[in-house]
């Protein structure tokens, strides 16, 4: 397993929702993007790097999609799919929403993952993305300085007008994003939102 990511992500998934501080900070920006979302009854949600799960609460109408077999392994058995960002697995315009918290930033090609978010949401849908804010001291120190210096990654943030910019590329039709100030730390990440 040669691949940085995959290593952090196996080697992570075995105590992800354990830590005591940073699990409740992850599942605290995770409820906040999930109420801002307001997946109503019935919808199709996809939750987009869902690691083990979690989020699959809303319902029989989420499914997950994540990179790491690993992570997988604690998610609902036949609601979840191994898969790349960029290139999912999903036909266009199968779901109403999705869902992506804490994840982006490991995508290797964010102008085409967002493409392909927008691809898989059918007309008028959503998305709800949440992700460190690159504009937060913080949040350059934990993935510059943790994620990519001391596990070799290659991960990338963006400044909120970045993220609308990238999001308009991507064929949204509106987006906006601001600092997370609902949740405790919340100035550290920026939630996205756009819509089709």
């Amino acid at each position: 397993m040669s691949d940085p990511h995959r290593r952090f992500f196996a080697h992570w998934s075995r105590f992800y929702e354990s830590t005591p501080l940073f699990a409740r900070l992850l599942r605290n920006q995770q409820d906040e993007a999930l109420r801002r979302l307001a997946a109503r009854p019935g919808e199709r949600v996809l939750d987009l790097g869902c690691g083990t799960g979690r989020a699959l609460q809303l319902g029989p109408g989420a499914v997950g999609a994540d990179a790491s077999l690993e992570m997988l392994g604690a998610a609902p058995s036949g609601r979840v799919a191994c898969a790349r960002a960029e290139a999912l697995p999903f036909r266009g315009g199968a779901f109403q929403a999705v869902l992506c918290t804490n994840s982006f930033h490991h995508y290797p090609e964010p102008l085409d993952t967002l493409r392909e978010i927008r691809r898989v949401l059918a007309p008028g849908g959503r998305a709800v993305l949440v992700d460190p804010n690159l504009d937060h001291p913080l949040a350059r120190l934990t993935i510059y300085g943790g994620e990519a210096l001391v596990f070799g990654m290659s991960v990338h943030l963006h400044s909120a007008r970045e993220w609308e910019s990238m999001c308009r590329a991507a064929g949204f039709a509106h987006a906006t994003a601001e600092p997370l100030r609902s949740v405790a730390l919340g100035a550290v990440s920026l939630c996205v939102q756009a819509f089709c």
